[in-house]
């Protein structure tokens, strides 16, 4: 969203780690999303982006 205004999905690449603490990015959250039943071999867990901003130099499809 940008001024207010819907433009879509877009994919970008962003630092969500503190390059010199390691630690989260304010406005970054992770976690796990537990135990699974029959499929303990897979590991998955969630992004979550709350009032994070992306620069627009970010954005991997620049032009669309």
């Amino acid at each position: 969203m940008i001024e207010g205004k819907w433009y879509g999905v877009h994919a970008f690449v962003a630092w969500i780690w503190d390059k010199k603490w390691h630690d989260l990015v304010p406005g970054v959250v992770i976690g796990d999303c537990g135990l699974k039943m029959g499929t303990h071999g897979i590991d998955n867990g969630f992004l979550v982006f709350q009032d994070f901003r992306i620069p627009m130099n970010s954005l991997l499809d620049w032009f669309c």
